[in-house]
């Protein structure tokens, strides 16, 4: 394969991916809520904070919320607002009001930071509930990109540990697979491939996290929250593949065969 292809075949998955991250977040935004935080976001950039400060729910309406408007207002007053792109979306509908949080990313000439809007709407009245804006060290995408050079000994040893419970799993499902005059052989090759004990690591930040009561099948995965969020890498115990390679084990040694039943006894007539 030539690198002309490589690239264009590259090119097209990255199309094919923003296309369908871009029509998500289409089907998730509500109708005027993109609209509504850019604006509000502009009155930043010209250094409107009273304006910012008045769309204010009233119970954020105090000196404190000010100052924290004040900070905003000086990392973003000047900004570029033409480059500003969505990178995360939530909604929580309740009767008569509706929560939407907003997220996105700003990269110009005077480098990279994050903003978030969070807009109450009822009816036709909206208000902000919730601004933030921090500088970042590059873009998100680059900051979370995936890499394995250069990380600590720690996230190496993750990784093996992935692969060992994945392995396990599979490996037992395999074998039990094979097992063909195994009773209920696929339920127990089912079993087989489900970790418990979840253990999760960001690839970005380093921070870990346990969940003692829940399944993973496989054992092991990845998955990120976005198209800029961090990779999250996770394994569980593959308990499931120890259950099921014991039942294997106890049929093949006739432990779990049921007990013979005691013959009836034969009666015997005499010859006189």
């Amino acid at each position: 394969m030539t690198r002309s292809l490589r690239s264009l075949i590259v090119l097209a998955a990255v199309t094919l991916a923003s296309c369908s991250e871009n029509a998500m977040v289409a089907r998730i935004m509500p109708a005027g809520a993109d609209e509504r935080a850019r604006a509000y976001l502009s009155l930043f950039v010209r250094g409107e904070v009273d304006s910012a400060a008045a769309r204010l729910v009233p119970e954020l309406q105090s000196p404190g919320a000010r100052v924290q408007l004040d900070e905003i207002a000086a990392l973003l007053r000047g900004r570029a607002m033409d480059s500003l792109q969505v990178i995360g979306v939530q909604v929580n509908s309740l009767p008569g009001v509706r929560h939407v949080n907003i997220s996105y990313e700003l990269g110009d000439t005077r480098g990279w930071a994050v903003a978030s809007v969070a807009v109450r709407e009822s009816g036709a009245e909206w208000a902000i509930e919730g601004v933030t804006a921090q500088a970042t060290a590059g873009s998100l995408k680059a900051l979370n990109r995936f890499r394995l050079a250069g990380q600590p000994m720690g996230k190496y040893v993750w990784l093996l540990a992935m692969i060992v419970a994945a392995g396990a799993s599979l490996g037992a499902a395999v074998t039990v697979a094979r097992t063909r005059q195994m009773p209920k052989r696929w339920w127990w090759v089912v079993v087989a491939l489900i970790g418990v004990v979840r253990f999760s690591l960001n690839w970005t930040t380093g921070q870990w996290e346990v969940r003692p009561v829940q399944f993973m099948l496989l054992s092991a995965g990845f998955m990120k929250a976005g198209p800029v969020a961090p990779w999250v890498l996770s394994f569980a115990l593959p308990v499931g593949a120890a259950i099921a390679l014991l039942r294997r084990h106890r049929w093949r040694s006739g432990l779990d065969l049921p007990p013979a039943k005691p013959s009836p006894p034969t009666s015997a007539s005499a010859v006189v």
